[in-house]
């Protein structure tokens, strides 16, 4: 009976006051008062006024390209330094080598960097900001393209389309595996042709991997500054912070880290400018810059270069390791030189080398047919923990040649 009372006063806008208790004399909330409980004490207000897009644009020093688009634009005059190195120039070529393998002119490359929702994989990954750099005779230009809703991203790819006339090469920092296969989705999913498809794709992530792998932690760009560049970053929003700022945005105008958030992103442009003819001098002096000098000249030596591989070597004998040793040991052998091949090989034995032990067993053996000296550098392996099934084998071989 209560309870229908209850129901009743709530009909009526009456919500009872009082608690009934309920058969085991335990009181208990009416049916009333735990729907008021549930009803917000005040109407969800939005934290903040949402700007619209002419006064975001202006807010961020930038301009209203089209609905739900924003470019902001900056030119750097020719000669601007970002750390130790200048930016890549208008008239600057570069020869098919193992940083490009293919001859890549400056006036016709475009650097691009995005920023995205990382919402969710495929389909929901959206990029919200896309970071392009060219040179020009009158300096570095980085332009930046900020959508400010879902509904801006056709608009983006197709702006993005003019900035690739007349281009030839892309360059990015890891964008081979994320960058250019994320554009090349959405635009798919718009229906529209993929400028970028066209254009010859340089990952710059790949030559400084070659170059630096052994020696850095690790070869992000930020590290690449930091250590290479000699710009390391200050006050830089994180990178896995930038998804939430355009989330922000979206769903309660918050503007105060948009601006940090496009800042970070022409600074990715300009580190990958300045990286290239980095990039160039570490591969044209790697000793001096603690480049893996070893890791550059078996590059060379796998894509046919051998001549240039075996004078990397040689021009920088005193900064290589056991590994570099060992591979100009195995050059001289190719070039049939087999006095410096010899040389190198029982240096390392010395230094208890597996691999130059080995060497020098197959040298005497086979080629001078010295089977004691053979014998010799055989029994010194099978002492070495690393000495494999095979190399017993030789030992036994080796001593019946000698007995008969």
């Amino acid at each position: 009976m209560n309870r229908l009372k209850d129901r009743l006063a709530l009909i009526r806008g009456k919500p009872q006051a009082t608690i009934t208790p309920n058969a085991t004399g335990i009181t208990t909330p009416s049916l009333a008062q735990r729907l008021q409980r549930l009803r917000p004490s005040s109407p969800p207000t939005r934290p903040f006024p949402r700007l619209s897009d002419e006064a975001l644009a202006h807010h961020l020093g930038g301009q209203l390209e089209k609905p739900g688009l924003i470019t902001v634009q900056k030119t750097l005059k020719p000669g601007f330094r970002y750390g130790h190195f200048p930016l890549a120039h208008h008239a600057q070529q570069f020869p098919p080598s193992l940083i490009t393998d293919q001859e890549l002119h400056l006036d016709k490359a475009l650097f691009l960097d995005t920023e995205t929702t990382k919402l969710s994989g495929g389909s929901g990954t959206i990029p919200f900001l896309v970071g392009l750099g060219e040179t020009s005779t009158a300096g570095f230009r980085v332009t930046l393209l900020l959508i400010t809703g879902f509904s801006g991203e056709w608009g983006l790819l197709e702006t993005l389309r003019q900035y690739t006339d007349n281009k030839r090469h892309v360059l990015t920092y890891n964008g081979k595996s994320f960058d250019l296969p994320l554009l090349a989705s959405r635009h798919r999913l718009h229906r529209l042709a993929n400028p970028l498809e066209n254009l010859h794709s340089l990952d710059l992530l790949y030559p400084v991997r070659r170059a630096f792998r052994r020696h850095w932690p690790d070869c992000k760009l930020g590290s690449v500054e930091a250590t290479l560049l000699g710009r390391p970053r200050k006050n830089d929003i994180p990178g896995a912070d930038i998804p939430q700022v355009w989330t922000q945005w979206i769903h309660s105008g918050r503007t105060e880290r948009l601006a940090e958030t496009l800042r970070h992103n022409a600074m990715d442009i300009l580190a990958m400018a300045a990286l290239l003819p980095a990039l160039d001098q570490v591969y044209q002096f790697p000793a001096a810059h603690q480049a893996d000098i070893h890791a550059l000249a078996t590059a060379m030596a796998h894509g046919g270069q051998t001549e240039q591989a075996l004078q990397l070597l040689q021009s920088n004998l005193t900064a290589l390791d056991d590994a570099g040793h060992l591979a100009l040991a195995t050059l001289y052998r190719q070039n049939h030189d087999w006095t410096q091949a010899v040389a190198l090989w029982t240096q390392l034995a010395h230094r208890n080398h597996p691999k130059a032990m080995e060497a020098l067993c197959k040298y005497y053996e086979h080629r001078l047919k010295d089977f004691a000296q053979a014998l010799h550098w055989s029994q010194q392996l099978l002492r070495h923990p690393d000495h494999k099934p095979a190399d017993r084998h030789r030992q036994q071989r080796l001593l019946k040649r000698m007995m008969g």
